[in-house]
């Protein structure tokens, strides 16, 4: 099949599930929210602040991809660093450097500078994320940092109107899947600063 034809398809596909967002997800989508892991357990039971700060760790520890003689460091460091939030009822800060923006090889690593399926499915993971935690601890919420402005190389990385119009775009993919609550980017730039993305 032609790239073109491919492309175009991919493009199609993308389209019918931004409309998607007020009803029935895509089967697919709904697939892949199904694969990805959920926090179990029984919500009737009062559990004190080290069994919380124990399930939110295992729960957390999840996302690893298990690899035979992996090693895990820091689980129980992890642990007690929760344990002490929930106890003093401080807030969980789920902090992920990611979302800078999209490559430039437009032919073998994504179809163009635009946000697209890659990032709502990276925002949809982060939502169930967070909420699985809020689950158990309530005071918790999810901050995306992305750099991409920090570090940006010119005749190299995307334009800075490009950068720009992809951070737009993510802020528009949390307003209409409702996370305004849940999570918060904030954009680093050439000179450091930080400017908080108003979702409303």
């Amino acid at each position: 099949m032609d790239q073109y034809i491919k492309k175009t398809i991919i493009i199609l596909l993308v389209c019918t599930y931004e409309s998607s967002y007020a009803s029935e997800l895509p089967i697919f989508i709904q697939k892949y929210i199904q694969s990805i892991p959920c926090l179990e357990y029984d919500k009737k039971a009062i559990i004190s602040a080290k069994d919380k700060a124990c399930l939110i760790q295992k729960y957390l520890s999840s996302f690893i991809p298990f690899k035979k003689n992996l090693l895990l460091k820091g689980k129980t460091q992890l642990e007690d660093k929760l344990e002490y939030l929930i106890a003093h009822e401080k807030q969980i800060a789920l902090v992920i450097l990611g979302f800078p923006f999209k490559s430039t090889n437009h032919e073998k690593k994504c179809l163009g500078p635009n946000a697209d399926l890659g990032e709502y499915l990276g925002l949809t993971t982060l939502t169930q994320l967070t909420q699985n935690v809020k689950s158990v601890y309530p005071n918790t919420h999810c901050t995306i940092i992305s750099d991409g402005l920090a570090y940006h190389i010119n005749d190299y990385d995307p334009s800075y109107e490009d950068i720009h119009n992809y951070h737009e775009q993510l802020i528009l993919r949390i307003y209409h899947l409702y996370l305004g609550k849940l999570i918060t980017i904030l954009i680093h730039t050439k000179n450091y600063k930080k400017k908080l993305l108003p979702f409303y």
